[in-house]
């Protein structure tokens, strides 16, 4: 027998809890996810069984949950938007690293100096 692959039966029954939680783990997100996703279809295709069933009949929380689904929204686009910026202003850095000269580079300036500018003006401080 080949001892340079060895596992004890402890090792073995180690790697094996490892699996079943990793499965049993996926499952859970997988249940959750597709219970999320009916939830979903239920609520664009029947509204008013989505809000029997699951809201308890009560259609303010329906204005409630569509008001913080508004806002979860706008959040994704802003970060949306500052990925693209943050991708941008790294694609211009590297222009500017090489050396490499661009048409729109007095626009830019002027949206740099702005931006500058406002960065300071604006205020940061959590609410």
């Amino acid at each position: 027998m080949n001892k340079d692959f060895y596992l004890s039966k402890e090792a073995k029954y180690i790697f094996f809890a490892i699996i079943c939680m990793c499965n049993v783990a996926f499952l859970i997100f997988w249940v959750a996810e597709t219970i999320h996703t009916y939830r979903d279809l239920i609520k664009n295709k029947a509204p008013e069984v989505y809000v029997r069933v699951f809201l308890c009949g009560r259609q303010d929380k329906m204005e409630h949950e569509n008001s913080k689904r508004a806002a979860v929204k706008k959040k994704e686009v802003i970060i949306s938007k500052i990925e693209e910026i943050v991708l941008f202003l790294n694609m211009v850095k590297t222009m500017y690293i090489k050396d490499i000269k661009f048409e729109d580079h007095e626009r830019l300036l002027e949206l740099l100096y702005l931006s500058d500018y406002e960065r300071k003006n604006i205020d940061l401080t959590e609410k």
